[in-house]
Order: C-alpha cells, then structure tokens, then sequence
C-alpha cells in the first residue's frame, strides 16, 4: 500500500530531528568537509554543499 506524502514527511521530519540531535565529534565534522571538497566542482559548489551541512571549510582543517 503506497505511503501518503503527509506520513513520509513526518517520517523525514522525524529522522531529520534524530541526526540534529546527535552531536558529532570533530573527526565526523572534519571528515565531512573534506569528502564535501573532494566532491564539490568549484568552490562556490563546496561553500553551498558546507552551508547545507552547518560546516564551514574551517571544520576542514586539522587542530594541532
């Protein structure tokens, strides 16, 4: 039986709610901004990919 669009919008809102609930550690946050410019096409792509997640390209970088 095919899922109604309000259920698998509360489905998504829900899931959506878990992932920003979680805290990830700085080596997720770092991880995911280089794999983010690894696959951007230019630097205008990895600004807006970045923006999409809450990273900067500061997460990017290794603390010493």
């Amino acid at each position: 039986m095919p899922r109604d669009s309000s259920s698998l919008m509360t489905d998504i809102d829900n899931s959506t709610s878990q992932l920003k609930a979680r805290e990830l550690s700085t080596w997720e946050t770092r991880r995911a901004a280089r794999t983010l410019a690894h696959h951007a096409t230019d630097a205008a792509d990895l600004a807006q990919l970045l923006d999409m997640l809450g990273l900067t390209a500061a997460h990017g970088k290794a603390t010493p």
